[in-house]
């Protein structure tokens, strides 16, 4: 299925967070959520703390402190000096 989409121009995107702005429609949406969320039971307590904190992102790991690795034990017959000794 291929869905097209037009995208609207930037003055049209600007307009139209001018009038989000102007009225309180995002309000309502989200009080409207909030209250259908707390009948479904996803929020069980009367007060909502809502954290909108800006956190920079990692795009890599930290780096790991390489341990060293065990030598592996050797597999197969022994060596003739092994036998000997064992």
């Amino acid at each position: 299925m291929d869905f097209l989409f037009n995208v609207p121009s930037e003055a049209s995107y600007s307009r139209m967070i001018y009038d989000f702005k102007e009225t309180s429609v995002l309000e309502c949406a989200q009080e409207w959520v909030i209250l259908q969320a707390i009948e479904e039971g996803f929020i069980m307590d009367d007060m909502i703390a809502i954290d909108a904190t800006h956190f920079e992102a990692r795009y890599q790991a930290s780096s790991k402190t390489e341990q060293e690795k065990p030598t592996p034990k050797k597999h197969g017959s022994k060596l003739k000096a092994e036998r000997e000794q064992w």
